[in-house]
């Protein structure tokens, strides 16, 4: 078994100290440019009040150095923003003073945002969603977050692009460092791309703690779900304590499903942990790491001591390595345990595990490392040692996609679970049978199968009537509720979600359903209102099979364990009882999240990397309403734009006030429908 770390009183302390800073009085949002606004945007930033909001109306590119010294959010209005070539964005909150700065939703190219707290007091730093880029002829960027000198920083970096060049061989495209301060840091979803000189030296992911002026640094990281693309040589991921120090500090480091993909002939190494004269608790769990020369690394720096130690536990990590799968002296690393690893390297410098697995790993393709079916990776994780390190980094349970992190009987090794699988269906004369079409294989079968389906959009066959799965002569069909005949021509998604927590059938009973609601009780969902969940109508799973011809939604009611989602017919219509639904279940992720309607209006358009310019994305939509004012609502079906490119979801009648909806997208299906010439990178 993996050790435990025991660091749950160091972020207990900082949500106590985060509710210090909430301020008394309602925030105000100051657009730019506006009345109120009318200056240059630092002048608008200068103006505002601690913890006020200030969005970006401006459509052309900003030419100013904006630096923010208070707690206040930064954000577009509308459209994202940009600032022009070499323009930075810095935050410096100094000694005494606290505060919470979010910034997201700008793009910047040749520049870094840097967010920095010096000396004592709480910062609360958030960077969502921002684009750095870095111009062929252009400058280095990066985004970089510091706890210095006695300074406590509480940071979250989510769902960021960075494309550009390590400026130095201790630099990252995502740089946190605590040099004599206290660093909580969240690393999520974010994508990290080399975009120049494959044989640079630097990281996609820096993390270093040192002391400055005998005072020792302290952090715990957590980094998940991030993508590294491109030959890193200090290490994709890197994990440092002391750089350039001789007094110990501590860092802790949780890494879950974490990518890496980088090209073997660089100086690439995929996770690496270096250790002065500290130490370094380092919880390394299923990341892949492909096409690198290096796997992972637990090293000492060249002016280290002997004092210096590395601890924690190395599972369930794919590495597909040209030279050495782990490295790791013995002096070093007394107490950091590796198994459960399928490594497909030549050698290692360190013993293995006694259940790691030798190669080759099967994958799709280096550049989207997901395993192919049949894969020695698949159902072969040590899921118990994972489950503890989740609780402990108190993150999601979610693999690299944002999908669901254990699948199937077992979790998988490396940072992708396999076994979820869609496509989209067409209503054809070959498959048409009355009020039903047939499902061809591979989604057809089995009968085990717990279906997913939105419907599409199609020109001249356009229809947002109730529909339901049901299962006869071996396939899963799609039937209209109405009975109405299927007309060829009508499209659906569909997607079949792989067995396992997360993916159940839920039935009406008397104790469960009151008129048109039921309501689910699963450890999937119970408690859980950020759940997203997927709801439809399995007609074969019915005890007493019923036509549900209404408007299908999902609504959350209660608080705390007591809280309860619930299926509902949103006319308000009853519901049979001895009907069967089929439940998915997971929490929210950049694939997996909720987006609101705008009363009145007939289009939600949905903006995300996946869906946009993509014909052939088959996103899944359930809609959310609340338990006071379900209705009245009408269908949807999912609309692309042939000239914006963009997916919505449309309604024939405009949607009414509470209106929400829950969207998952599946990027393995993404990348199979779109990269079919290169999946298997012309190997």
């Amino acid at each position: 078994m993996p050790h435990r770390p025991a660091s749950r009183r160091f972020w207990r302390h900082l949500s106590w100290l985060a509710l210090l800073l909430v301020p008394a009085a309602e925030a105000a949002t100051r657009v730019w440019p506006s009345a109120i606004c009318n200056a240059t945007l630092q002048a608008c930033i200068d103006g505002a009040a601690v913890g006020d909001r200030v969005e970006i109306d401006w459509l052309a590119p900003i030419e100013e150095d904006i630096t923010l010294s208070r707690g206040l959010t930064l954000t577009a209005a509308g459209q994202r923003v940009r600032f022009a070539g070499g323009r930075s964005v810095t935050g410096l909150l100094g000694s005494g003073g606290s505060g919470a700065v979010t910034i997201s939703r700008i793009d910047i190219t040749d520049a870094e945002l840097s967010l920095r707290k010096a000396g004592a007091g709480l910062a609360i730093f958030v960077v969502d969603d921002v684009g750095v880029e870095r111009s062929p002829a252009g400058g280095n960027g990066r985004i970089a977050v510091t706890a210095d000198s006695g300074g406590t920083v509480s940071a979250t970096l989510n769902r960021n692009r960075v494309r550009g060049l390590p400026a130095s061989l201790n630099d990252g495209l995502l740089q946190l460092t605590a040099s004599g301060g206290s660093l909580d840091a969240v690393v999520t979803s974010n994508t990290l791309t080399r975009n120049a000189d494959p044989l640079a030296q630097g990281a996609a992911v820096f993390v270093d703690v040192h002391a400055i002026g005998g005072q020792p640094g302290e952090a715990t990281v957590r980094v998940q779900g991030n993508t590294a693309e491109g030959a890193f040589g200090r290490g994709a991921y890197t994990f440092s304590e002391g750089l350039f120090s001789s007094t110990a500090s501590t860092l802790r480091v949780f890494a879950i499903s974490n990518t890496a993909t980088g090209s073997a002939p660089a100086a690439s190494t995929g996770i690496s942990l270096i250790a002065g004269s500290g130490t370094v608790d380092a919880y390394v769990f299923n990341n892949t790491l492909a096409g690198v020369r290096n796997g992972i690394s637990a090293t000492v720096w060249d002016s280290g001591t002997a004092a210096a130690r590395i601890n924690g536990s190395i599972r369930n990590n794919l590495i597909q390595a040209s030279e050495r799968g782990l490295i790791a002296g013995a002096t070093l690393t007394p107490s950091l345990d590796n198994d459960y690893n399928l490594i497909e390297a030549p050698a290692n410098q360190a013993t293995p595990g006694p259940n790691t697995l030798a190669g080759p790993a099967r994958l799709v393709a280096r550049h989207a490392p997901r395993l192919r079916p049949g894969s020695p990776a698949i159902d072969a994780g040590d899921g118990i040692g994972l489950a503890n390190m989740i609780v402990d980094a108190g993150l999601p349970p979610l693999d690299a996609d944002g999908l669901r992190r254990v699948k199937g009987s077992r979790v998988d090794v490396g940072a992708y679970e396999w076994g979820d699988l869609g496509v989209r269906h067409a209503a054809t004369l070959d498959n048409i049978q009355s009020n039903w079409s047939l499902i061809g294989a591979p989604l057809g079968t089995p009968f085990t199968a717990e279906l997913q389906a939105t419907r599409v959009y199609n020109y001249g066959a356009r229809t947002v009537a109730p529909f339901g799965l049901y299962y006869t002569a071996g396939t899963w069909t799609l039937y209209n509720e109405s009975v109405a005949p299927v007309l060829p021509g009508l499209l659906w998604n569909v997607w079949s979600p792989a067995g396992g927590a997360g993916r159940f059938v839920h039935t009406t009973t008397p104790a469960n359903t009151t008129a048109w609601r039921t309501q689910i009780d699963n450890g999937a969902a119970n408690g859980q209102p950020e759940r997203i969940m997927l709801v439809a109508h399995n007609w074969t799973a019915s005890p007493l099979p019923n036509y549900v011809d209404h408007p299908l939604g999902v609504y959350y009611a209660g608080s705390g364990a007591a809280g309860r989602w619930h299926i509902a017919n949103l006319d308000q219509v009853a519901l049979p009882l001895s009907s069967a639904f089929n439940v998915y279940s997971q929490p929210p992720s950049p694939n997996a999240f909720r987006v609101a309607a705008i009363p009145g209006r007939q289009l939600v358009v949905l903006d995300h990397p996946l869906l946009n310019g993509i014909r052939c994305a088959t996103a899944q939509v359930t809609r959310v309403t609340s338990a006071t004012n379900p209705g009245p609502a009408g269908g949807f079906d999912l609309d692309y734009g042939l000239v914006d490119g963009r997916w919505g979801i449309f309604s024939p009648t405009p949607w009414p006030a509470d209106t929400a909806f829950n969207v998952v997208v599946d990027p393995a299906q993404v990348f199979e429908c779109t990269d079919r010439i290169h999946a298997d990178d012309f190997e």
